[in-house]
């Protein structure tokens, strides 16, 4: 006998009784609903749930918003040539000088022109760092030289002579010249042609004491002369003529301070002696002599301060010296003549400009004009 619950309720549950007649419907359950029916369908994520999102305030304020250039950062030249960097202009403009963004940005666009003359070094540079393309391998003693025809062909005489025909050379072999020449000349002339730079030829313009670039710019003109690169020739003679404008007030300068050593002018001296020595040299007189006039004009700049002090008296004592003493004076004055023409030509130039503008300021518009009322 069950024992009773302590709500008086039966604890037997009530019996069910099932029928195994499949056509008995009494206890057929209704259909089921489909459980795809209650559910729509998903929108797709906004983010990617398999990477992981940075936060806005992981990016520090001083981060750069512009990517910088780092060809000109690893450049050591092009770093000491940027200058300090420029401050953040204001805001606000200045109401007397305002001008709209479309002005700005339209003049601060370069031309096509002048940003494929600015970007050519930097191009240059890389080819010349990593040759890939190369098609003329330059051999000079135990140094080879890849460099590309398109670029050294247009600036040599001596390729432009020298190199097979395009029609004639295979396409895919590169092309082997031997030169029996110096191979830092050789290097530096062809650096020249793809970055139209001279580092060896560079000096301390504010300080112009040490002329060790004197006697490396007479070879770098004598191996552009054999290569026949009238660019790199030009360039030299530039840097020689500017060694005499910097030099000749450097001394002045000095002079008139009277702190002039007599060091500083035997400093140059061994040097100019060099460079004199290699330049008239050469048997090729005629291409040489527009490096000797430089050279002269340097030497007409330094002579009154040679002759101050006895010690110098070894560079007019010197075989140099005594074998191309007539040439040195004939180009000596030579070279004086020519920077009085230059001068009395400046001068002329400057005249007529100054009479053309006072012309331009007397004319008036009512003496061209036929119309024009009679003031009276």
């Amino acid at each position: 006998m069950g024992r009773p619950s302590s709500d008086a309720r039966s604890r037997d549950k009530p019996s069910r009784s099932f029928s195994h007649d499949k056509n008995d419907k009494s206890f057929a359950r209704g259909p089921r609903t489909s459980i795809s029916q209650h559910l729509k369908p998903a929108s797709p994520p906004k983010t990617n749930p398999w990477t992981t999102r940075r936060s806005s305030t992981a990016i520090s304020p001083d981060w750069p918003s512009i990517t910088p250039d780092f060809a000109s950062i690893s450049n050591p030249r092009i770093r000491d040539d940027a200058g300090p960097p420029k401050k953040e202009e204001a805001t606000k403009q200045d109401p007397d000088n305002s001008c709209s963004a479309g002005d700005q940005g339209l003049h601060a666009t370069p031309t096509p022109e002048k940003a494929q003359k600015q970007s050519a070094p930097r191009a240059g540079q890389s080819l010349w760092l990593r040759p890939f393309g190369a098609d003329v391998f330059v051999r000079v003693g135990s140094r080879i030289f890849e460099v590309h025809r398109s670029i050294i062909e247009p600036q040599s005489t001596f390729f432009q002579q020298n190199l097979p025909p395009r029609e004639c050379s295979n396409v895919h072999d590169p092309i082997d010249m031997q030169l029996e020449s110096h191979p830092e000349a050789v290097a530096n002339t062809l650096r020249f042609m793809y970055t139209k730079t001279l580092d060896l030829c560079e000096y301390d313009r504010q300080n112009p004491r040490d002329l060790i670039h004197v006697p490396r710019s007479v070879l770098l003109y004598m191996a552009a002369m054999d290569l026949g690169v009238e660019a790199m020739k030009t360039e030299i003679l530039q840097v020689l003529r500017r060694t005499a404008g910097d030099l000749a007030l450097y001394y002045q300068a000095k002079l008139l301070a009277r702190t002039m050593d007599q060091q500083e002018v035997m400093d140059g001296t061994l040097h100019l002696h060099n460079a004199l020595e290699a330049a008239y040299a050469s048997e090729h007189r005629e291409d040489v002599l527009p490096l000797r006039l430089a050279l002269c004009q340097l030497l007409d700049t330094m002579i009154p301060f040679l002759i101050q002090y006895p010690a110098n008296i070894a560079l007019f004592s010197s075989s140099v010296w005594k074998t191309y003493a007539a040439e040195i004076s004939v180009d000596l004055l030579a070279a004086r003549n020519l920077k009085t023409q230059t001068a009395a030509d400046w001068e002329k130039r400057h005249d007529n400009e100054g009479k053309e503008s006072r012309s331009e300021k007397v004319t008036s518009p009512c003496i061209e004009s036929a119309d024009c009322p009679f003031v009276g």
